[in-house]
């Protein structure tokens, strides 16, 4: 399906069934639990399957007999507020249904990089002394283009953070119309429900919202997302441009290999991310970097390989058993913190299909399952006192209607990065695995200290077109 800059009524007929299979309700909220109305004035709240909202208090019947005279207090006692709704020992701090129009005509400010943080920032140290190793200046490259971002926040005291990023590929020094940098909107779907629409036509495009400040130790992020079009076969089962423009979009500068300068095709990967939890304060980057900062990711990378049998990395677990297929993949993954990986792609997964976090089998990826286009699926990713919780409810193509969870220790495994504060850094994880370019960076230090922040959109500058809605993003802590 192409991508659209228009609203996404032109869709709703795809759309409608999965809106009002999931409990999207008019006016821009949705309901708690699938096809259950809302009385009016009820608190608005996406189902927590591990409790039950508690039983609202009978109304009042101090109501004086007929025929006596109320008294009127001197000072009226002040009206007390909706208390928070507390379930299962988790409170509600924010919910954001995205009624409330974006900001408009924000201009693009330009990144000048300067001051890279890490070896993977997009003028970082890895780059140019890969570049290097090749009798070449990694310079060169980055100014060919220019790059632009964006960044406000959102919603109740500015809780959530926007973030977008576009290329500027002549550097003329603005964004022409085929240029117009990652995009969201805000649009409506047949029954009137408003939507967050992720729409980026352009894989340079970058686009996420992010939680604005760090999360505390303990929290619950849950949201519902419906896939549109990012990549994968066909309706009629053919892979053709796996989403894409033209099926010659390549990831030009940052991704590369160790053999060659030449970019790797970047129409071979396409997707989007449900949710994810990265150890420092997410923005659009190179997909070098993200690979190094993730936490815990529920995500989609929908891989052609067909013409190059058994290279396919991407397999999905089924009833019969795991399948090599690179269409529609849900990946429930935490990052392993016991090995550093690769510098390209970062730390190997663990993950999470058939009931558990397991090993990911031969290719180092197995999803939990397959998403289907237009299918409405609430996604919640949990940070408990031992355990992160990742969870996928929706109907999905090989296991139906159904629920995915699954909680690993983020301790004993380790997570990668899992520490918030030094206090709790594993003492024997530090390496320097970029020592052998002539790159001073340790990957894990003793008295380190890594936040949770939580992502969810299109954080590639280098890969990812497509269309993607989100709705009733919320974020419960302890009270």
């Amino acid at each position: 399906m192409p991508c659209m800059k228009n609203g996404i009524k032109s869709i709703g007929s795809i759309l409608l069934s999965a809106a009002l299979l999931f409990g999207c309700s008019g006016g821009g909220s949705s309901a708690s639990g699938p096809g259950v109305p809302l009385p009016s004035g009820e608190v608005v709240s996406v189902e927590i399957p591990e409790g039950e909202e508690p039983t609202p208090p009978p109304p009042s019947t101090d109501a004086p007999p007929p025929g006596e005279d109320t008294p009127t207090p001197i000072d009226p006692p002040p009206v007390a507020s909706n208390p928070p709704l507390i379930v299962d020992g988790w409170m509600l701090k924010h919910k954001e249904t995205f009624d409330t129009p974006l900001p408009a005509n924000l201009p693009w400010e330009r990144d000048a990089y300067g001051q890279p943080e890490d070896p993977w920032d997009e003028d970082g140290s890895f780059f140019f002394k890969k570049y290097e190793s090749f009798g070449k200046n990694f310079a060169d490259e980055l100014g060919k283009f220019l790059s632009f971002r964006k960044s406000f926040p959102y919603s109740e005291n500015g809780w959530l953070t926007f973030e977008l990023y576009g290329r500027d590929a002549n550097a003329s020094g603005t964004l022409d119309l085929n240029e117009h940098g990652g995009e969201f909107l805000i649009s409506e779907l047949g029954d009137g429900n408003r939507v967050l629409q992720l729409n980026n036509t352009v894989h340079y495009d970058g686009a996420e919202v992010r939680s604005t400040e760090p999360l505390p130790s303990e929290y619950r992020i849950r949201l519902k997302v419906t896939p549109v079009s990012a990549g994968g076969r066909d309706d009629d089962g053919v892979w053709r441009k796996n989403g894409y423009s033209d099926k010659t979009e390549t990831a030009d500068p940052w991704r590369f290999s160790n053999q060659s300068t030449a970019p790797l095709e970047a129409w071979r990967e396409n997707g989007f991310y449900f949710l994810a939890i990265l150890d420092t304060k997410p923005m659009p980057h190179n997909n070098v970097w993200i690979h190094h900062h993730r936490k815990v990711v529920i995500d989609s990378d929908n891989n052609f390989y067909d013409d190059l049998p058994g290279n396919a990395w991407s397999t999905i677990w089924t009833p019969r058993g795991r399948i090599t297929e690179g269409s529609h993949p849900v990946s429930m993954l935490a990052l392993d913190g016991n090995n550093f990986g690769s510098v390209w792609t970062g730390n190997p997964f663990h993950c999470f299909y058939n009931g558990a976090f397991r090993d990911c089998g031969p290719t180092g990826h197995t999803a939990a399952d397959a998403y289907i286009n237009g299918e409405t699926y609430t996604v919640t990713i949990e940070r408990n006192a031992t355990h992160y919780v990742l969870e996928v409810s929706g109907r999905f193509q090989y296991g139906g209607v159904t629920t995915y969870r699954g909680a690993i220790d983020f301790r004993k495994t380790p997570v990668w990065h899992y520490n918030n504060t030094p206090e709790d850094a594993p003492r024997d994880k530090n390496s320097q695995p970029l020592k052998s370019m002539g790159i001073d960076w340790n990957a894990w230090p003793a008295d380190s200290a890594y936040p949770d922040y939580f992502m969810f959109g299109d954080p590639h500058i280098t890969h990812y077109e497509g269309t993607v809605l989100y709705d009733d993003v919320e974020l419960w802590v302890r009270p």
